[in-house]
């Protein structure tokens, strides 16, 4: 019975319309799980966001549980043809309508249903085995003193046996077994066997039955039972129970072998299967929560981890931790399960564990028999039931009730783009479901017609790609012959007359072509034939849709095809030469201009779809792949490329018998069985765009606008529809009370897209459908443009073709709130003409232009008391260049408040500002900053856009972008190197159409143009804000097929993707020998992914994952740019792999980016280039010395005459990366000298030249503690000498000519006041003289000195803190300016004692020591003393083996002396001191052997003498002498670059020096470092060094020569 049958008429449409108002309140509710504090909350764009986070959210979960629940099943062995499974029913009306709460079903191998019995209760025991089933009921069911034996072999029979077994519940040990004496051959019998049928057993022992098998058929007399008991040590014992004569034995299978410290653990749960050739296979759960492993009846396995819940599958053993984790033995190890090896699967939810036996139904239980989804209305049918689900409302809200059993419910066209629910039954008949608004689910009712396709079935097929025809291929009931009915449009076809050798095992086999849809093969095996049929629709003779086949391509096959299974599928991408047939195990490759047939075996897809002609999306399960069991993606060029059917694994679903794998195209939506209690829908995962779900067709929308992450569309029913802007789920409906039904979107031709670019515009304007009446043209035209002077003559405006319209300029400003700016009547003239309207900003001006070059722009006016406003002419313009206006429908040529335009002087060849009032030139754009001619400024101005009235962006053909301040002197505010130049398409504006032409499936494009605007944003707009970022990386595509195309979502990244970078970095094994990985590469490099990561982010660690990826990007065909960039984190890869010190790694990374083009990643990683210096890493030389490049814009300047320097060997000057030629030349060239071949390049490091900037800072630091090597670099040295003249004016200024002063002051102090003053006596303190007067004078002078230096070295302190510590010139400037003021305080209190002469020569020797600070700042000196430093350092050595020789003869002395009485011949004193002075001035040659003679010992002192003298004065001096040689020459080598370093280093202490307001003028930190060199120079170096060896060689020529002659 049906329940409702209602024709579907307009009437009834709107009373139902009226009834579901309500829908839209209810959605408010759903709002609040998709609505955040802020926007782009969403867990997977977070950090730590994951690719299963992002799917659940952008899929739809159709949730099975609350129709009917799938409560458990009783198989056990893995090959039984037959499963038992109770289902619970959960909706009541199906519980009322099938008058049952429970289904008790058997489902046979393959999908067919064999047995069901409705139940009020579910069952209290139940138990199947080979082709048998027993069951007892609930008590509270009808007959329930049976116990129910069903055999399921042959005929469905079932034995009805008296329940005998109620006694064996009270004992836990005894049973009772009942001995068999029949066959099954009957329907249905009832039996009360008799006592002597009867045996009990009692088992005595403290053994619990666990459980019971059937090991073989039963005999009448015996029977073998397996028995698995739990024995006293709580292990599982495997016995074999044979049972003839009434007599009952027992044999053990296995030896138990008695467990170690046994302690009392009894079994809580025990699972077990038959499996891999009738292998026992079984867990235990014990009370401890530790868990034992069975294998063929024995004990392999007990883990010392305890796990909550336990099962067993067919394929493995699986446990659920305490932790939320499942962890799995896979049953083909068999008795190696060990729990070392355990394979930890990930986190598990308690419902996904409950639904784990699912998939050992997954070959039997094919539950549902067909599901489709439509608009957001998700269809399924279960026998004779048809229940509608409503997505967005999360719930089941329609069953409709047939007659006959449901085959197929199926989507068919029922007109263009509008789609209803084909049903067919098993009894031939198609039914249809309708509604006439497919966005309410409520609204679907079912047809009263029926439309019969007689005969019986063989084989359906149904056009998945637009819906359009559903094939029946069937045996006529009354002939016996093949007929081909087709069911489209609401009507059945015969089209077995339109085909060809028709016959009962002719296969339909559904082909994908791309250029022809509704193509079909009929495959005849007999004959080997394969007919392409074409169908397509035609109005026939009465004016009704028909429908026919053509023949479209005849192939014969040689060989025998043997297709397998009854899913097939065919696609081709050249119908002449080749076809892939994918059936329900192989891949079938037929190459038909070489007739051979190739089969990819073992491959096992079971549902398919074909997306953008080459994306299969297939249902795959693969017994030898358990894991990969589910939803995969293959690429079909690559399976016709490489002859292999590699696949990527996108999801885990339930495959078997449920297989169907449901596209909607207007959804762009899969629909498939991911468990038997849910169904889930998810868009294409390959492809970074997403559909909004339940979007309508684009001309059904009045405006749409993004805000953040929603995106809110007006439709012509007055209705806010909201969704989510990263997912396209649909949030809300609001129906609003303002109509706009009467009004559309103005536009001036067909393909007008002015107001239907939502990023373009944020309002749209409206015009009425309807024209007004009674309007007055004088009203709204000047005088002149009505009245003519001329008598009888009609003005052009006055003859115009025109109407009178209602205009209305609205903006979509929340959910629920459409603002309405202002209405005004105007003038229409109609489509196809010439007309285009703009507005400025503040909406005061709009700017209407018309044929024939009238261009007005008209001032806003209000009305008093109206809703309506009039517009006044404001001005005309005459000078409009409509050859560079008229490029895109926007108005791009005026500035946003329409006070400027762009126009072309034609004959200066420049571009103009005009006023728009007076059209009067404001600016002039210099050819040296936009180089236009007659033949590119067509092109050059699609790369123009205002971004407000002083300031434009502009991009080259370069791909170089800048930001122009035209009221600064066309300052460039800001420039950046566009990344993919490529990209930048000449026949498109690059800001308003860039992706107009770029279709929906070109997946690589469009991530390509998300990086380039990322990069964009990130280097050149400078957005660190998280929003901003989404902002561009998750935009809305209004333009697709110039805007008739929905809008979609188009994001930075896909899923596939992300889960591909997700797998790359968790993998321990590399995963870039799969071809399917290789082929993707380009796309995957180019995904940003959430937090701004890209796939190198996700490789870090992984070094040869990176050289591959960098490979495949260099080989020679289609070579690509890989991006690498910060993340949200300011993060690049080199980043990551500095810091967890993969050095390797960092200098392969390094190496690449020295190669990288200009401006790709420079700006990117320089503030990590700091610490790549300090980690020493190999390949930072050759990253400085290879960032010299070249632009076209530098490649301009070729000759001149540059202003060098003796010293110098080019010109350096900063310049932005959009270089201007007229600046160039200013700071570079002399004027009016002769001009040579120049050569300029721009050094592609910024920010380390400039001052205030915290990168430049860090490398300065990096650079004054690295190795001298590093300095010999090019690069780094024209840094440094960027820098230095600033540092070194500001050093000279601030400290060294103080300094001087600061010395001389000291200088006469010391040797004059001081001397004077310390030896005066007390009785001439009160008489002054000269020395006082000057100390009262110098004194308080030297106090400030030291007061001012001591200030920089605490500021210096502060600023450094602890490295501060860690120079010794630090400690050189402290001591002075400490001790000095010490020194003159004691000398003012006249305070004296001797040691004060030790103060005062340590101050003296500082003081002058720190002048060799500043004289590392000058050429000449500043080696010098780095030599200084140097020799002391490499001297350590010496002095501590020069020290040890001192010692060693100072004893010696020593103790010779010390033999003499007398002190006074004690020639080397008598104590160590004295001992040490004397040894170390004999080693030097100031001998004193006066009292050798006299000594005890004299010619041992003598010896020692010689010893020591030969030692220090000879050995020893020469070997210092050595050593510093060899210091010198090593220093002397690098002479300049020990300069540099010291430039480094002074430029890194003395930074604070310079004034805040002077660092930030002297380099800006968006510009870079040009450097000019004469080529010439170049070329004459380069010959004079391949000369050099011929020199060389005629010198020796000569020498030979002059010795000839001398002999």
């Amino acid at each position: 019975m049906l329940n409702s049958k209602v024709d579907v008429s307009t009437d009834t449409f709107m009373t139902k319309r009226n009834q579901v108002q309500y829908s839209f309140k209810e959605q408010a509710a759903i709002k609040d799980q998709y609505i955040f504090e802020s926007p782009y909350q969403h867990d997977f764009l977070g950090l730590g966001g994951n690719s299963d986070q992002f799917f659940r959210q952008i899929s739809y979960p159709v949730k099975l549980d609350d129709l009917y629940r799938v409560k458990q099943t009783s198989i056990t062995v893995d090959n039984y043809n037959h499963a038992p499974v109770i289902v619970e029913i959960i909706d009541d009306e199906l519980k009322q309508h099938l008058n049952a709460k429970f289904l008790l079903q058997c489902w046979l191998k393959g999908g067919t249903k064999q047995y069901e019995r409705k139940l009020q209760y579910d069952i209290l025991a139940w138990k199947s085995q080979h082709g048998e089933f027993i069951c007892k009921l609930d008590s509270r069911e009808e007959q329930t003193k049976y116990i129910y034996y069903q055999h399921f072999e042959g005929e469905n029979s079932m034995l009805k046996i008296v329940d005998i077994f109620e006694d064996s519940c009270k004992n836990p040990f005894s049973y009772k077994i009942l001995k068999p004496h029949f066959r099954f051959a009957f329907s249905y019998i009832e039996y009360l066997p008799t006592t002597d049928k009867i045996v009990t057993v009692q088992i005595k022992t403290s053994f619990k039955m666990l459980s019971f098998d059937l090991s073989y058929q039963h005999l009448e007399s015996s029977c073998e039972i397996l028995c698995i008991f739990e024995n006293e040590e709580n292990l599982m014992v495997g016995t074999q129970l044979f049972f003839k004569d009434n007599i009952v034995r027992f044999e053990e299978q296995h030896e138990i072998i008695p467990r170690v410290n046994h302690y009392y653990d009894p079994i809580i749960k025990f699972k077990y299967v038959h499996a891999l050739g009738n292998y026992l296979f079984a867990v235990a759960l014990r009370k401890s929560l530790l868990v034992d492993i069975y294998w063929n009846n024995s004990l392999v396995a007990t883990s010392s981890e305890q796990f909550q819940d336990i099962d067993v599958t067919f394929e493995f053993i699986q446990l659920y931790s305490l932790a939320g984790r499942l962890k799995v033995f896979p049953l083909s190890i068999g008795s190696k399960m060990k729990f070392e090896s355990i394979q930890d699967k990930g986190p598990i939810s308690q419902h996904d564990w409950d639904r784990i036996f699912y998939s050992k139904l997954a070959d039997y239980f094919k539950f549902y028999t067909s599901y489709c989804l439509i608009n957001t209305s998700f269809f399924i049918a279960r026998e004779n039931i048809i229940s509608i689900y409503d997505i967005i409302k999360k719930k089941w809200i329609k069953h409709f009730y047939e007659d006959e059993n449901v085959v197929q419910v199926f989507k068919t066209e029922k007109s263009d783009g509008e789609y209803q629910l084909g049903i067919f039954l098993n009894t031939g008949k198609v039914k249809l479901i309708d509604t006439l608004d497919s966005t309410e689910p409520m609204l679907w009712d079912i047809q009263q017609t029926d439309h019969l396709m007689s005969g019986t079935t063989i084989q359906i097929m149904n056009d998945n790609q637009n819906y359009r025809f559903f094939l029946k291929l069937a045996k006529d009931d009354i002939t016996g012959k093949p007929v081909l009915f087709c069911f489209s449009r609401s009507k059945v076809q015969n089209l077995t007359e339109f085909v060809e050798d028709l016959r009962l095992d002719t296969i339909i086999i559904p082909l994908y072509y791309q250029y022809y849809w509704n193509v079909f093969i009929l495959f005849n095996k007999q004959t080997g034939h394969l007919r392409y049929y074409y169908s397509s629709l035609y109005i026939d003779g009465q004016g009704y849709n028909a429908y026919q086949v053509i023949l479209l391509k005849l192939h014969h096959i040689n060989d025998s095809l043997n297709l397998i299974g009854k899913n097939l599928f065919s696609m081709t991408t050249d119908i002449e030469t080749e076809l892939v047939i994918i059936d329900e195990k192989d891949i079938n490759l037929i190459d038909f201009s070489s007739n051979q047939q190739k089969i990819i075996e073992n491959v096992h897809i079971k549902g398919f779809q074909l997306i953008e002609n080459d994306i299969i999306y297939a249902l795959v399960k693969n017994p030898e792949k358990v894991d990969e069991t589910g939803f995969h993606l293959f690429d079909l060029k690559l399976i016709l490329e490489q002859k292999q059917a590699q696949s990527f694994f996108l999801d885990k679903s339930l495959v078997g018998v449920n297989n169907i794998l449901d596209f909607s195209h207007d959804n762009q939506r899969f629909s498939y069985m991911e468990h038997f209690d849910l169904i889930t829908i998810i868009p294409t995962l390959h492809s970074n765009i997403i559909n909004y779900m339940g979007m309508l067709k684009r001309d059904k929308y009045l405006a749409a606008k993004k805000i953040n992450d929603r995106f809110i569309a007006l439709d012509i029913r007055n209705r806010l529809t909201t969704w989510d802007a990263v997912t396209g789920k649909l949030i809300n409906v609001h129906q609003r009370e303002e109509d706009f039904t009467d009004f559309e979107i103005f536009k001036s031709t067909i393909n007008d897209t002015t107001f239907k670019m939502g990023h373009q515009y944020s309002q749209v304007l409206l015009i009425s459908k309807n024209s007004l009446e009674n309007i007055r043209d004088e009203d709204y035209y000047e005088d002149y443009q009505i009245n003519s002077k001329l008598e009888n003559c009609t003005t052009l405006f006055k003859r115009m073709s025109k109407t009178y319209r209602e205009f209305k300029l609205i903006e979509i400003i929340s959910p629920e709130e459409v603002k309405v700016h202002f209405t005004y009547i105007h003038p229409y003239y109609g489509i196809n003409v010439y007309y285009r309207i703009c507005f400025s900003e503040d909406l005061n001006f709009m700017f209407i232009r018309l044929i024939n070059q009238k261009n007005f722009i008209y001032q806003r006016e209000s009305k008093v008391q109206s809703d309506y406003i009039t517009w006044k002419l404001y001005s005309r313009i005459y000078q409009f260049d409509f050859q560079i206006s008229d490029l895109v429908f926007t108005n791009y040529i005026t500035s946003p408040d329409l006070k400027y335009f762009l126009d072309y002087d034609n004959i200066n060849k420049k571009y103009l500002i005009r006023d728009t009032k007076s059209s009067t030139k404001i600016y002039e754009i210099p050819k040296t900053l936009i180089n236009v001619n007659e033949k590119n400024y067509k092109s050059l101005v699609k790369g123009f856009k205002w971004i407000d009235s002083e300031t434009i962006r502009f991009i080259d053909q370069e791909g170089i972008e800048a930001i122009i301040e035209l009221n600064n002197n066309f300052k460039i505010r800001s420039s950046c190197k566009l990344p993919l130049n490529q990209l930048i398409d000449q026949t498109q504006h690059f800001y308003i159409s860039k992706t107009q032409n770029i279709q929906k499936g070109e997946t690589l494009k469009r991530l390509q143009i998300n990086y380039q605007t990322f990069f964009q944003l990130y280097n050149h707009d400078k957005v660190r804000d998280d929003i901003e970022f989404y902002n561009c990386l998750i935009k809305t595509e209004y333009s697709l097929n110039l805007c008739s195309d929905p809008y979609v979502i188009d994001l930075s990244f896909t899923y596939m993707h992300l889960k591909m970078a997700e797998q790359i970095k968790n993998t321990k094994e590399t995963i870039m020998d799969n071809i399917f990985y290789l082929t993707q590469m380009p796309s995957l490099c180019y995904n940003i992914f959430p937090r701004g990561n890209t796939l190198l982010h996700y490789a870090v660690g992984k070094l040869d994952i990176i050289e591959k990826i960098y490979q495949i990007s260099e080989r020679e065909k289609d070579p690509f740019e890989i991006p690498f960039i910060r993340n949200f984190e300011k993060q690049t890869p080199l980043h990551l792999s500095i810091q967890s010190g993969q050095s390797q790694e960092s200098d392969y990374y390094l190496m690449k980016l020295s190669q990288a083009s200009i401006g790709h990643s420079s700006r990117a990683i320089v503030n990590i280039l700091p610490l790549a210096i300090e980690s020493d890493l190999q390949n930072v030389n050759l990253y400085f010395n290879a960032r010299f490049m070249t632009t076209q814009r530098l490649d301009q300047v070729k000759r001149g005459s540059l202003m060098l320097d003796d010293e110098v060997e080019f010109v350096k000057c900063q310049q932005p990366i959009f270089s201007q030629e007229d600046d160039i030349k200013r700071k570079i060239l002399n004027r009016g000298k002769n001009q040579v071949d120049i050569q300029l390049q721009l050094y592609d490091i910024p920010k380390l030249h400039c001052y205030d900037n915290k990168n430049s800072e860090d490398f300065f630091e990096a650079l004054s503690s690295s190795k001298i090597e590093l300095f010999a670099n090019k690069g780094i040295q024209l840094i440094i000498d960027f820098k230095w003249p600033l540092i070194q004016k500001f050093t000279i200024q601030f400290l060294f000519l103080p300094y001087i002063l600061y010395l001389g002051l000291y200088f006469g102090y010391s040797n004059f006041i001081f001397v004077d003053r310390f030896h005066d006596q007390e009785t001439e303190k009160e008489n002054w003289y000269i020395s006082d007067k000057a100390f009262f004078a110098i004194g308080p002078l030297l106090i400030l000195f030291s007061l001012y230096f001591l200030i920089h070295e605490i500021y210096q302190l502060q600023r450094t803190g602890k490295r501060y510590l860690t120079s010794i010139w630090n400690y050189n400037d402290l001591i002075p300016t400490i001790l000095i003021p010490l020194l003159v305080l004691q000398d003012f209190f006249h305070v004296k004692y001797n040691f004060v002469h030790t103060f005062h020569a340590f101050t003296s020797l500082f003081m002058w020591f720190k002048l060799l600070y500043f004289l590392r700042m000058f050429k000449a000196t500043g080696y010098l003393v780095r030599m200084l430093i140097e020799v002391i350092y490499d001297m350590k050595i010496f002095f501590l083996v020069l020290l040890i020789v001192f010692f060693a003869l100072t004893d010696s002395f020593l103790s010779l002396s010390n033999g003499q009485e007398d002190l006074e011949l004690r020639y080397a004193g008598d104590n160590f001191f004295y001992a040490f002075v004397y040894a170390f001035r004999t080693g030097l040659g100031d001998f004193s052997v006066d009292n050798y003679n006299a000594s005890i010992q004299f010619m041992t002192s003598w010896i020692i003498f010689f010893l020591c003298v030969i030692l220090i004065l000879i050995v020893m001096l020469n070997l210092l002498i050595s050593i510093i040689s060899q210091s010198f020459d090593r220093i002397n080598s690098s002479a300049v670059e020990a300069s540099y370093q010291e430039r480094a280093r002074i430029i890194s202490e003395n930074l604070y020096l310079i004034p805040k307001s002077v660092q930030i003028k002297y380099a800006h930190k968006r510009q870079y470092i040009v450097i000019a060199k004469e080529v010439q120079n170049e070329e004459i170096k380069m010959l004079d060094e391949g000369l050099k060896p011929f020199m060389e060689m005629f010198k020796l020529i000569k020498l030979a020569i002059e010795e000839s002659k001398k002999k």
